[in-house]
Formats: structure tokens, sequence, C-alpha cells
């Protein structure tokens, strides 16, 4: 997901809260579980804990894929369509996995 070359560490904001750091990442750095339709914010920091870059970025789609240990295929079940009228389920509150 990003480039981090030099980097050693990187973090993740929402909302201008850190939901995750990965201290000396590799040079291409994979974050899961991401909500879709969402907007997030990124810093990458070098050794001396100086940005060396920064953006931010929102995810597509509709179908959640989720990676957990021990599981494979779990997906949340927000973003489909209810039987009620149009509405979806909400994110983060029905799951299902193989």
């Amino acid at each position: 997901m990003f480039c981090t070359d030099s980097a050693s560490s990187l973090k993740l904001y929402i909302d201008g809260k850190v939901v995750k750091t990965v201290e000396t990442p590799n040079k291409v750095t994979f974050i899961y579980n991401l909500v879709p339709q969402v907007t997030y914010t990124y810093e990458i920091l070098n050794s001396n804990s100086k940005i060396i870059k920064s953006g931010s970025f929102t995810t597509e789609g509709q179908i959640r894929m989720l990676k957990f240990d021990g599981i494979r295929n779990a997906r949340d079940l927000g973003g489909y369509l209810t039987s009620d009228k149009g509405k979806r389920f909400k994110y983060g509150r029905v799951f299902r996995g193989g």
C-alpha cells in the first residue's frame, strides 16, 4: 500500500487518531480491515521521527474483506442492501466467515 524505502515507521490516522503504527516496515506495507468509503490520512516517518511523506486516500467499494488468523474469507456485511426499502447494513455490525 505504501512505499516506505528509508522510513522507520508508518502511522495511519482516522479523524486525527492513530489507529495503526507499523515499526520498521518493509518497502511495501499492507494495512487490512479498512472500512469502504472512508478517508484515511497517513504519515511516514524516518528514524528521527521526521515526516518524510504524508497524504490521504479514500477506500472504494462496498464489500469489506477482513483478515483474521485462522479464518479464511471473512467479510463485514456492512453496505449490503436490507429488505427494508433500500436501507443498508452498517459496517462493523454483521460478519460472516468460512
